[in-house]
């Protein structure tokens, strides 16, 4: 049910009443007045990204996540609900991903306008790009050392075939073949992770340039 024109303008009231305390550093009352414009006019997605901003005050993150997504599913445009579910979706360390979409998307619209706020969304998304790349790591790691183990399986076999001649050199070969190729893709594998390892530097090394100014 839409909510009448009175109830509108008490909601728009509401808000004007709550940014002027979020102003002062009150954002526990700023919420609350937030919340009765809420229940005034729940269709008012702005007074969502509103409250979200107070919520973040506090490291509140489920309830910034849920109020920034009640506001995305009224407006898809919004670019602080963008920002703040971005945010709390890495805060909370799960569904990197979408939080990395969200933060971008925040991001291209901060540009667009020329809005000042676009180098904070900046950090927050090297940030988010940094943690999925710590994730991807790890999940490297285990693969690199079930890669070893397997190496070392082959190179303890071959070193108890190394006795053995005549019908046992085609297996030999056929183990050295495979130890080679299992090198190959551990080599591999350490050079991608020092590539990015090298590429993330230099992005933190901007982000703290810019938290610095």
């Amino acid at each position: 049910m839409a909510p009448s024109t009175g109830q509108r303008e008490q909601a728009e009231s509401l808000k004007a009443a709550g940014n002027s305390l979020f102003s002062k550093g009150k954002y526990g009352a700023a919420a609350d007045l937030y919340t009765e414009g809420i229940t005034l006019d729940p269709s008012y997605a702005v007074l969502y990204v509103n409250r979200a901003l107070c919520y973040k005050k506090s490291s509140r993150w489920e309830q910034v996540a849920k109020d920034a997504q009640t506001a995305l599913s009224l407006s898809r445009d919004l670019m602080k609900a963008h920002y703040l579910l971005g945010m709390a979706q890495r805060e909370l360390g799960c569904q990197l991903s979408e939080a990395i979409s969200h933060l971008s998307k925040a991001l291209e619209q901060a540009r667009e306008k020329g809005d000042s706020i676009k180098d904070e969304i900046w950090r927050e998304l090297a940030r988010a790009k940094y943690q999925q790349w710590q994730q991807d790591s790890q999940a490297r790691s285990v693969a690199a050392a079930a890669l070893r183990q397997q190496l070392q399986s082959v190179l303890q076999a071959q070193q108890l075939q190394g006795g053995v001649g005549g019908a046992a050199a085609a297996p030999a070969a056929a183990g050295s073949d495979q130890s080679e190729g299992l090198h190959s893709s551990l080599e591999q594998q350490q050079q991608q992770q020092q590539a990015a390892m090298q590429q993330w530097e230099e992005l933190l090394q901007r982000t703290a340039h810019l938290d610095s100014r």
